[in-house]
């Protein structure tokens, strides 16, 4: 049991060893560059964002420097692997039963096991049915053919007596196959879980900290773009942030009745802290 308790720690360490090299290569480059890191959820706002980004481009004829075109570009690619890794690791149960306990060296052996053994018993099926078949239509005529029957018979015996071990074997090793399953879901649930919420927040960390700096970048080169000043002085605004973007946008929606309400109210949220 130690043994396979070990096991399931190396699996979830490997298994989530991509998202923590990901995060921690960029959270060490925060660090070297004495980036602060930034706690907002500005993935709820991150739509939003890219909606802006490619308004702001088509629209006002702005050209963004080549440093905020990587950063959105790298920001959008994190986003996309985060929204992937997430739906990959929903169902826990897939991830124990198809990845985990088929790389489990006694659970592979058992699987190995019931397969040779249900072989045997399609083999021995087969034989004694033929056997059986052999012997009703069999009709001696002298001692040759008597000898030959009593060789048939031993043969109808000897397969009687794998078949049985066979399912006897299958019934065996299915029972103890379970035992493991059993044994190692409530733990393996509970460490997955665990390491999946901490990998997953660790990311997000880094998503968001990209996500607030890369607004706040986008919306101070937008009002320094005589393009784009321009554009905005047509619609009577002097000045233009993610706040006025996302409110303008939402104007027209009756938020209260909207069946994303709720969502809504986080992104009211969210706009506060951002504008503290």
């Amino acid at each position: 049991m130690q043994i396979q308790k070990r096991e399931i720690y190396r699996f979830i360490n490997n298994y989530f060893k991509e998202i923590d090299d990901i995060s921690e290569f960029h959270l060490n480059f925060f660090l070297k560059h004495k980036i602060q890191t930034i706690d907002l959820n500005m993935l709820i706002l991150h739509k939003f964002i890219f909606q802006a980004f490619n308004f702001l481009k088509t629209n006002t004829g702005l050209y963004f420097s080549t440093f905020l075109n990587k950063l959105a570009k790298d920001t959008k690619s994190l986003i996309e692997y985060l929204d992937s890794f997430e739906k990959q690791t929903k169902i826990i149960n897939n991830i124990f039963e198809n990845k985990f306990l088929k790389n489990l060296p006694e659970y592979v052996l058992l699987k190995t096991k019931i397969e040779q053994n249900n072989k045997l018993l399609h083999t021995t099926s087969a034989n004694i049915a033929s056997l059986e078949t052999q012997i009703k239509f069999f009709n001696p005529k002298n001692k040759e053919d008597e000898t030959e029957l009593k060789r048939l018979k031993g043969r109808l015996v000897d397969a009687i007596h794998y078949n049985a071990k066979a399912k006897d074997n299958i019934s065996a090793y299915t029972i103890e196959l379970n035992k493991i399953k059993k044994s190692l879901r409530e733990l393996f649930f509970e460490e997955f879980s665990k390491a999946q919420n901490s990998y997953i927040s660790k990311l997000k960390l880094v998503i968001n900290t990209k996500l607030y700096y890369f607004n706040k970048e986008m919306w101070r080169e937008a009002n320094r773009s005589k393009k784009t000043l321009s554009y905005l002085e047509e619609l009577g605004i002097r000045h233009i942030d993610l706040n006025i973007y996302i409110h303008n946008y939402l104007k027209h929606i009756d938020i209260a009745r909207s069946q994303n309400y709720e969502e809504y109210s986080k992104i009211e949220t969210i706009l506060k802290e951002l504008n503290e």
